[in-house]
């Protein structure tokens, strides 16, 4: 049976505390500059400790509105593959019959899925953990030969196609480390050196807790237990509502506005300040303003709150004393502002699906640009560009013409696509598209275009000349040169197995019909079509899948795989062009039709499509055939990768999608970043890239990326060289090889540790770093108070002088001030040379550093004052050192003003 890579669903339990070596983990704040990324997921313990637009689930942090503890809006359902609300047109259910025959019951919700368990397929068949029933394949195929494949008894094998690596092969810190190679398949290869004390698959320098196996990276935080569970300092183990009290002082953990410094409400039935008792609602009026904690005044210290008064949107403070009046999120999508990008527009949000070329932001993402549905950097022709193909990121007008795979790759219908010699034959029919002077019209005889060394007239050979020999047949070929003289149909361009003729004049062609024995896959059920596609799923891994597949004779193969919008996909397919030259097509399904997607016809032994970015969710289709259909067995093996939530850098003109080690016998391919690019690693991917070294001297190769969102090392090889010259491999933010290398060509590979993701910059300087240091030396800017519809802004520019090509490794803002009597209503920005780069401050407190929210993870009880030293910002790092860091305010709320008192900054960079 085949197995299933079905994502393992943690279970959160709540531990008596038990001992171990682990460092007691403290209650700390996310830092602005290394923060986690979008994608991925933090422990939690509930919806409070997970910030806005994001719902606790199984321990984990995840993207969402709803769960099993956070409702969704009456009319509206809780979809528990995504976690978000919407409208549904299946009403609840109990069991199958309640879904119409159209759905299956799962959890009380029809869902439109052909299965949920292999109890729901029929008994050949088996449920996919895409809720496919698709045919089960009944024999073993282990292509390496080392007990593990796919239906093996075994188990799975992570890369059938090399023998040493099967579950359970030898591979610690001393045995086949540091060899590029995941030989025990436990998704990471070995470090050389590394030790493992406690046996947990972590190395002792990645593992807080070297002694205990109960704690390492990959566990989800137990809180409350005094231990660093999951190895990452950010995740709270007390105090999970990060308001500066743990369990044992606050009475209500999970929320961040009950604490002992709380303020109760009068009568609302919670003890917000954890003293025993809901405060008494008071009949004075304290504030002067007409109505007492009795009338109904919820902050009686503050005369411009009252039932009487009008509520004020996104000041924090409920000014009218009605908790049904919104403040923020006032669409009621989910999502507060600013992450809501139209607060005024429940269709619009970070969990919307967006609608291309309507004009609007629908996903509030600008990665997903509202013309350019296939993220190809071309706006389509629908919003007025000249993408004459916005379903495939590979088609666009600075794409290259790919010949013969029936698309308009360069958006020029005067590129040919076939023929593309002009002389009138297709590729099928002409043995040389790139000449016009050769194909099956050209006239070749004894006489004519003789002994020259090309089959003119494609049919399998060069005539030698032989002025007036006899020719019986009439087929310009001399009878001594004709193997059936008598036969003008013979020699042919190809030999038909079977008819008892030797029709290619060949005899080394076989004549015979061979029979081809098929792969598992058709064996169990045939895939020639779209309707019988084979369900394939996520790999995982970088080769060796799907081994031992076969093409046979005229056959195609098809297979078929359900992508969620944002995911990515890259399909593998490796093969001997000596046994038949294997083409592959990537498709999806739009409304009952297929859309082209990316296609590889190479001459190469790989084919490789992609599709960086799914627009929507879809099927998509993979098609694998050959150029010529003819007999005989063409294998092949396959490796499908789902890129989860994760956009791959785009084929560029400078090669950033080399992903193998072989795309660098292109001298063109492979060239290192400029130093304002970001790349990204998707899960289970590499990216090479190469250098020349024109003499012998010192190199500093940097790998820039905060090691929270994923851990990603680096290796230098010498070309030509299988063996590492040395590796880069550390559990902490960056990667740094520094090394005197002799003149030639190297290549560097980048990887995702334990198949991570995360966006990076790479450079290669000389080594030496330095720094510059600017302070602001004026009086006090202003900040003016929002008025008539329009923000206050205050900004100041700092200008730093930086040799040419030198690059910022770390900004640092070694001391900033901001004055400002309500800090709710500021959002303050760092810039450079005018373009965004961090937010510093986004308006997420609630009460003035004492919430925990992400207002204060920088500012933890400093009441009206944004006031630190010493901040880190990476996401500075790459830019160029020489420009000008501005630093913009804006009160985006009435009634207060301020203004910026200090300003002290410093960079770190590279010189070239």
């Amino acid at each position: 049976m085949r197995r299933l890579f079905l994502a393992p669903v943690a279970l959160l339990s709540i531990l008596s505390v038990v001992g171990c070596s682990g460092a007691e983990e403290e209650p700390a704040a996310t830092d602005m500059g290394a923060q986690r990324d979008s994608t991925t997921p933090a422990g939690c313990m509930s919806d409070l400790t997970c910030g806005n637009g994001r719902v606790c689930v199984d321990g984990e942090c995840r993207l969402g509105q709803c769960n099993n503890e956070r409702t969704c809006p009456a009319g509206q359902t809780c979809d528990r593959a995504t976690f978000t609300c919407s409208g549904s047109e299946d009403p609840p259910c109990a069991e199958d019959s309640d879904c119409q025959g159209v759905a299956v019951c799962d959890a009380g919700e029809c869902r439109a899925v052909q299965c949920r368990n292999n109890a729901d397929c029929d008994p050949n068949e088996e449920c996919t953990a895409q809720n496919r029933c698709v045919a089960m394949v009944a024999e073993c195929v282990d292509t390496d030969g080392d007990g593990y494949g796919l239906g093996c008894e075994a188990g799975d094998d992570c890369d059938d196609r090399n023998p040493q690596a099967y579950p359970g092969a030898p591979e610690d810190g001393q045995t086949n480390c540091d060899d590029g190679v995941d030989n025990n398949c436990d998704g990471a290869d070995s470090r050389c050196g590394a030790v493992d004390t406690d046996g947990d698959g972590f190395s002792d320098d990645e593992d807080c807790a070297p002694n205990n196996p109960e704690i390492n990276p990959g566990r989800s935080e137990v809180p409350y237990n005094g231990e660093d569970d999951d190895c990452d300092a950010a995740t709270r183990d007390d105090d999970l509502d990060g308001d500066g009290y743990g369990r044992a002082e606050d009475c209500d953990d999970r929320a961040v506005n009950i604490n002992p410094e709380g303020r109760d409400i009068p009568g609302n039935g919670i003890d917000e300040d954890c003293d025993g008792m809901d405060a008494m609602p008071s009949a004075d009026d304290v504030d002067g303003d007409g109505v007492t904690e009795a009338d109904g005044d919820c902050d009686d210290n503050n005369a411009e709150i009252n039932p009487n008064a009008a509520e004020v949107p996104y000041n924090g403070r409920d000014d009218d004393c009605n908790a049904d009046t919104r403040d923020n999120d006032l669409d009621g999508d989910g999502f507060d502002s600013p992450q809501d990008c139209a607060d005024d527009n429940p269709a619009i949000n970070p969990n919307a699906a967006e609608v291309y070329y309507n004009n609007l932001d629908d996903d509030c993402n600008a990665e997903t640009v509202d013309g350019d549905q296939d993220g190809d950097g071309v706006l389509a022709t629908q919003a007025g560009g000249q993408d004459c193909n916005d379903s495939a990121a590979a088609i666009n007008p600075e794409a290259d013409e790919v010949p013969y795979n029936g698309q308009d790759d360069d958006c020029d219908p005067a590129t040919r696509d076939d023929d593309v010699d002009g002389d009138g034959f297709n590729r099928e029919a002409d043995c040389d598209d790139n000449n016009a002077d050769v194909n099956p019209d050209v006239v070749e005889n004894a006489e004519t275009n003789c002994d020259d060394g090309v089959d003119n007239d494609c049919r399998g050979g060069d005539v030698m000349c032989d002025a007036g020999a006899p020719d019986a047949d009439g087929d310009g070929i001399p009878d001594d040169q004709d193997c059936a003289p008598n036969n003008a149909d013979v020699p042919g361009a190809t030999e038909i197995p079977g008819n008892g003729i030797d029709d290619d004049c060949n005899p080394a062609t076989p004549d015979v019909v061979e029979m081809c024995d098929d792969d598992a896959f058709d064996r169990a059920a045939p895939n020639g079509s779209r309707e019988t596609a084979t369900g394939v799923e996520d790999g995982n891994r970088l080769r060796g899948q799907y081994e031992g597949l076969v093409i046979c004779g005229e056959d195609d193969d098809w297979y078929r795989i359900d992508l969620q919008a944002g995911d990515g996909l890259e399909v593998d397919v490796r093969f001997d062009a000596a046994d038949g030259d294997v083409d592959v097509r990537l498709q999806k399904l739009v409304g009952g039709q297929l859309v082209f997607v990316d296609s590889s016809n190479g001459v190469g032994d790989m084919e490789t499509v992609y599709e960086r970015r799914a627009a929507e969710a879809a099927t998509y289709f993979i098609t694998v055939f050959r150029f010529r259909d003819g007999a005989g067995r063409s294998p092949y093996g396959m490796t499908v990768n789902v890129f989860a939530q994760c956009q791959d850098d785009a084929e560029g003109f400078r090669g950033e999608h080399s992903d193998e080690r072989t795309d660098l016998e292109n001298p063109n391919v492979g060239a290192f970043p400029l130093v304002q690019d970001t790349r990204q690693i998707c899960d289970h991917d590499d990216d090479w890239y190469q250098f020349i070294q024109a003499e012998a001297g010192n190199v500093r190769l940097d790998l820039l990326f905060t090691h929270a969102q994923g851990d990603i090392d680096m290796q230098l090889f010498a070309e030509g060289q299988d063996a590492a010259l040395t590796a880069s491999t550390s559990s902490t933010d960056n990667e740094l090889i520094v090394r005197e290398l002799p003149a030639g060509t190297y290549h560097v590979r980048v990887y995702g540790f334990r198949g991570a993701k995360n966006r990076y910059k790479l450079f290669r300087t000389s080594g030496q770093v330095d720094s510059t240091r600017v302070t602001y030396q004026g009086g006090d800017i202003p900040v003016p108070d929002y008025a008539g519809g329009v923000p206050g802004e205050a900004s100041l520019d700092l200008e730093f002088d930086a040799p040419a090509g030198s690059v910022i490794r770390n900004l640092r803002i070694r001391d900033l001030d901001i004055n400002h009597s309500f800090l709710r209503d500021l959002r303050v920005t760092a810039l450079w040379n005018g373009v965004p780069v961090a937010i510093l401050w986004d308006r997420q407190g609630a009460l003035d550093g004492t919430d925990g929210g992400e207002d204060d993870d920088f500012l933890p009880f400093t009441g009206g004052d944004i006031n630190f030293d010493n901040r880190d910002y990476p996401q500075f790092s790459g830019l160029p050192a020489r420009g000008t860091f501005t630093l913009l305010v804006e009160d985006l709320a009435i009634n207060d003003e301020g203004e910026i008192a200090d300003l002290d900054v410093e960079i770190e960079y590279l010189v070239p």
